[in-house]
């Protein structure tokens, strides 16, 4: 039997279909007092350093995932200002090295006390065996809050006391602080052509054609 066309302009359109997100990495375990300190210069000051305090933490792919959500856990605030920024950054011998994007602007915890970062500009590839970091830094000069520890599994940490928050990495050993990765698996893929566009949709109005014909 020949190939018709609207069975070729089908299996065009089933390559475009989305896959369903899957949790790259995951420790969360649920509220918990306790963690690493994440703060501004004001609420710094009472630590004794004045210094802005930004974390990281480490996670790895098992697979190919374009990157989705992240999610954190934040525990007890020393301030009324929660406010925070989140970016995914790539590795640097084991450091957080170059950022990658900002996936979340001035985020402020749920009634759950999480944050989910997922303001994506452009599709980001996380490869499979590579490692990234989760980076959390405070919003502005107020923000005084703490990664909740007690996670289900320990990862790479490390933390940049510098007025940018973003450079002067240094490793503070491996930390339970609570993160959930979530992904589509496989790779980024081109955004469809305009033309491929109207193919799909002529493509469309042939097969319905073809069903009216077939029903008659």
């Amino acid at each position: 039997m020949p190939i018709r066309i609207h069975q070729v302009v089908l299996a065009s359109l089933m390559t475009l279909s989305v896959g369903k997100a899957d949790i790259v990495f995951s420790n969360l375990t649920g509220v918990n007092s306790g963690g690493i300190v994440i703060c501004g210069v004001t609420p710094c000051s009472a630590f004794g350093s004045g210094i802005p305090q930004t974390l990281a933490e480490q996670f790895t792919p098992s697979a190919d995932y374009v990157f989705g959500d992240a999610i954190v856990e934040i525990g007890d605030s020393f301030s009324s200002d929660e406010n925070v920024n989140v970016y995914l950054a790539a590795d640097s011998s084991g450091l957080p090295g170059s950022f990658i994007e900002q996936i979340g602007f001035g985020l402020s915890p749920s009634a759950q006390n999480t944050i989910t970062a997922n303001s994506i500009a452009t599709p980001i590839q996380l490869t499979s065996g590579t490692p990234y970091w989760l980076v959390v830094t405070p919003a502005d000069s107020n923000t005084a809050v703490t990664w909740d520890d007690g996670g289900s599994a320990f990862v790479e940490t490390a933390f940049s006391p510098t007025a940018d928050g973003m450079s002067d990495w240094r490793l503070d050993g491996p930390s339970s602080g609570q993160m959930e990765i979530d992904g589509t698996p496989g790779l980024v893929t081109a955004t469809p052509e305009p033309r491929l566009l109207v193919f799909a949709t002529c493509g469309l109005l042939i097969i319905g054609a073809g069903l009216r014909r077939n029903r008659a």
